[in-house]
């Protein structure tokens, strides 16, 4: 992107901008994670759980203080959010070190080398960024080229255009083989690893085989997996799958469920099933 600062009619420059360009990515992520953590949520029920030992928001500070910001610097910011032409000028020639300092770190986490000609003209960006957030800056804050680093950076990156590592000639050149495809175990196979080290999964498995068949079973954990993981329609999911109507599939893991509820009723082994969320 170019920057154009010219003068026109009026005491003081207007700077005009134009260009510059931005991309955006995605990322695509797949139909469920990793079974241990559904498993887990649904076993747990109405208790109250969490993470082993306390967690504290990380509040380091530098124990090298703030330096007092000036009444120069003070005067220039406020003169910017006032919208005065020239004092953008009277920051750059004031505190030029300071934001070139800030645009050549920039430059460096992005493995981009600047001659002198480039680091003027993103000290001028620098502080056209700055100059876009100046009413909100407070004196008895950072400087206004670590308070706004975040706009610098993006004015930085829309000069210096997209970044990445060059490309290796000789391992383009090499034929790698495709990965294989993805394959994820069944259900009821991970249920029944799962339920050897965990006494309440045990619990679970033990009593689904005592009230439902083993596609009842495997359509009332798998209802409850996708529950756990916020499908809005676990049944539509579900059925589609196994190939059910997805009321077919809502009536049979209901039939499941109020039989587990009978079962902890009725035996006391079994009681611990009325408190797990999958259950109650």
């Amino acid at each position: 992107m170019s920057t154009v600062v010219g003068r026109e009619k009026g005491p003081f420059p207007r700077v005009r901008r134009r260009g510059g360009r931005g991309g955006r990515g995605g990322h695509a992520t797949g139909r469920r994670a990793c079974l241990s953590y559904p498993f887990r949520t649904m076993w747990v029920g109405r208790r109250r759980c969490g993470r082993e030992g306390e967690q504290t928001m990380d509040k380091r500070q530098s124990s090298e203080p703030v330096p007092a910001v000036g009444a120069e610097l003070a005067t220039i910011m406020e003169s910017l959010a006032a919208g005065e032409g020239a004092a953008i000028h009277w920051l750059i020639e004031a505190h030029r070190a300071d934001l070139a300092r800030t645009v050549r770190a920039i430059a460096s986490a992005r493995k981009r080398s600047l001659n002198a000609e480039l680091v003027d003209e993103l000290v001028l960006e620098a502080a056209l960024a700055v100059r876009e957030v100046a009413g909100a800056w407070r004196p008895d804050g950072a400087p206004p080229w670590v308070w706004a680093r975040g706009r610098i950076q993006a004015a930085v990156d829309r000069c210096l255009g997209l970044f990445g590592d060059e490309l290796d000639p000789e391992r383009m050149e090499t034929e790698v083989a495709p990965a294989p495809p993805a394959h994820e175990e069944e259900t009821s196979v991970y249920l029944k690893r799962l339920a050897a080290s965990v006494p309440e999964v045990h619990l679970l498995c033990e009593g689904l085989s005592r009230v439902a068949s083993p596609r009842d079973q495997a359509l009332f954990v798998e209802v409850g997996i996708q529950s756990v993981m916020g499908d809005p329609s676990p049944a539509v999911t579900v059925g589609a799958i196994y190939g059910m109507n997805p009321a077919s599939v809502r009536q049979q893991s209901r039939r499941t469920r109020l039989r587990l509820r009978q079962l902890a009723d009725t035996e006391p082994r079994f009681r611990a099933l009325a408190e797990m969320a999958l259950v109650s």
